[in-house]
C-alpha cells in the first residue's frame, strides 16, 4: 500500500492511524504504570522484610523479658516466704521474752 501525504488520508486511514498512535500512547503509559508498580512492589517487599526483622527482634525481646519477670516472682516468692519465717521467729521470740517477763515480775 502507498503511503500517501497526511492530509490526502482517506477517513478511514485516519482514524486507523489515530486508533493506533492511541493503542501506542496507552501501551507506553501501561509500560510506566507497571515500572511505578513494580518499584512500589519492590520498595514494600523490603519494608515488609525489614518489619518481619524487626517483629522477630520484639518477640525475642518479650521472650527475655517474661523470663525476668518469672525469675523475679520466684524472687519475690522466696523472700516473702524469708519474711514470713523471720516475722514467726519474732514473734515466737516476743512472746517467750514476754512470757519470761511476766514470770519474772510474778516471781520477784
Amino acid at each position: 500500500m502507498k503511503q500517501r501525504p497526511r492530509a490526502e488520508l482517506e477517513p478511514i486511514d485516519q482514524a486507523g492511524h489515530a486508533v493506533i498512535g492511541l493503542l501506542k500512547e496507552a501501551a507506553d503509559i501501561t509500560e510506566e504504570n507497571i515500572e511505578r508498580a513494580m518499584t512500589v512492589a519492590h520498595r514494600l517487599s523490603l519494608e515488609l522484610r525489614t518489619a518481619e526483622d524487626r517483629i522477630r527482634e520484639l518477640e525475642g525481646e518479650i521472650d527475655r523479658l517474661e523470663s525476668r519477670a518469672t525469675r523475679a516472682e520466684q524472687w519475690l516468692g522466696a523472700i516473702k516466704k524469708e519474711i514470713d519465717l523471720l516475722a514467726h521467729r519474732s514473734s515466737e521470740v516476743i512472746q517467750v521474752v514476754a512470757f519470761g517477763a511476766k514470770r519474772g515480775a510474778a516471781i520477784g
